[in-house]
């Protein structure tokens, strides 16, 4: 028997045969901006800066 990642409730109410893959999928609840991710990467790239580079000796 196939593993299903169906609700209790519902489970009953489905065909066995019932492939999971007839189930949307969901939707993305965020996704960020433009500028918000290029502010993340001057900010990424500010904090790697700020590190010392390793002396040769």
């Amino acid at each position: 028997m196939a593993s299903r990642n169906t609700h209790s409730c519902i489970r009953d109410v489905l065909d066995e045969d019932v492939p999971n893959s007839l189930w949307p999928a969901p939707a993305a609840a965020f996704a960020p901006s433009h500028d918000l991710l290029a502010r993340a990467h001057a900010g990424w790239e500010r904090f790697v800066g700020s590190f010392e580079e390793p002396s040769d000796g």
